[in-house]
């Protein structure tokens, strides 16, 4: 269960970040696994300056660990 509470904190504090960031509306659903990998990908060639990068890095490689299960 607590770990049901983290990944939604980190889903939503995901979310807000990317709001801040240049990122395809469709690319934004990171409920979808396609999406994680396409962001993982892709994400630093256009936001390569923004200083969130690596938090969101990190917080889509853990939801990606989490969807693989």
């Amino acid at each position: 269960m607590a770990d049901d509470l983290l990944q939604w904190g980190d889903l939503n504090r995901l979310k807000l970040l990317l709001e801040t960031m240049d990122v395809p509306e469709t690319r934004r659903d990171v409920t979808k696994p396609a999406n994680v990998r396409w962001l993982l990908r892709n994400l630093a060639i256009r936001n390569s300056n923004n200083t969130a990068l690596r938090e969101v890095f990190r917080l889509l490689k853990d939801i990606g660990r989490r969807t693989k299960k």
